[in-house]
C-alpha cells in the first residue's frame, strides 16, 4: 500500500477525536519490586497484509493495507468493549476515520502489553490479529508488563478513500513513551468495517 500523499484530493484530515474506547481491566497483578522491570519503549515495527496472508517485520513504517469492520445500529457502551459498536449499515467516511482512530489507540496498547489482545479480534482479518497476538506476547515475554497501565492517545489521524471503497488510514499514536506511526487499510466487510493490513512502527 503506497504512502498516502499529502496533496491527495480524496485525503483530508480527520477532526481531533478522543478514543471511545473503555478502559480495560489488567490482565496480571501490578508487578512488584522484586520482580519489576526497568521498562523502555519496545520496538513494535509490524507489517502484516491479511489479503495476502502474509507477515513480516518490517524496519520503517511504510504505509500499509487495512479492511475494516464497523458495528450495531445503537452503539451500545460497554466496559468490556474493546472498540465502541457503530451502526450496522457501513457508516460514512467520517465515523471510518473516527473509529480507525480509536481501533488504532486500543492497537498500540495491545503491542505494549497493557491490553488484552482478544479485544481486538473482532476488528481485525485472522492474519492480521494472529500477527499482534505474536508480537504482543514477544514484546511481554522481552520487556514484562507494564507497572502502570499505558494510556495510549491519538495525536494525528488522516484517511485517504480509494475507488474501491476502502480507506487508507494513518494515525499517530502517543503511547506514554513515544509517538508512534499506524497505518491501516479499512474497508467494508459484510456490511460493517474490518481491517485486513496493519503497519505499527
Amino acid at each position: 500500500m503506497a504512502a498516502l500523499p499529502e496533496n491527495c484530493p480524496m485525503c483530508r484530515r480527520a477532526p481531533d477525536v478522543g478514543s471511545p474506547l473503555t478502559p480495560a481491566r489488567p490482565t496480571t497483578r501490578p508487578a512488584t519490586a522484586s520482580t519489576a522491570r526497568p521498562r523502555t519503549s519496545p520496538a513494535l515495527m509490524v507489517a502484516v497484509d491479511g489479503s495476502s496472508g502474509a507477515a513480516t517485520p518490517t524496519a520503517a513504517v511504510r504505509a500499509a493495507s487495512p479492511v475494516g469492520e464497523g458495528a450495531r445500529t445503537g452503539a451500545r457502551a460497554s466496559t468490556r468493549a474493546a472498540v465502541a459498536d457503530v451502526a450496522d449499515a457501513v457508516p460514512p467516511p467520517v465515523e471510518v476515520e473516527r473509529w480507525a482512530g480509536a481501533l488504532a489507540v486500543a492497537t498500540t496498547e495491545v503491542l505494549v502489553g497493557s491490553r488484552p489482545p482478544q479485544q481486538l479480534s473482532r476488528w481485525y482479518a485472522q492474519e492480521v490479529y494472529a500477527a499482534i497476538v505474536r508480537r504482543a506476547g514477544l514484546v511481554v515475554r522481552l520487556h514484562g508488563r507494564p507497572a502502570r497501565r499505558v494510556h495510549a492517545h491519538l495525536v494525528a489521524l488522516r484517511s485517504c478513500a480509494t475507488p474501491s471503497g476502502s480507506h487508507e488510514v494513518s494515525a499517530a499514536v502517543h503511547d506514554g513513551t513515544r509517538v508512534r506511526a499506524v497505518a491501516l487499510r479499512v474497508a467494508p466487510f459484510g456490511g460493517r468495517w474490518r481491517v485486513d493490513a496493519l503497519v505499527v512502527g
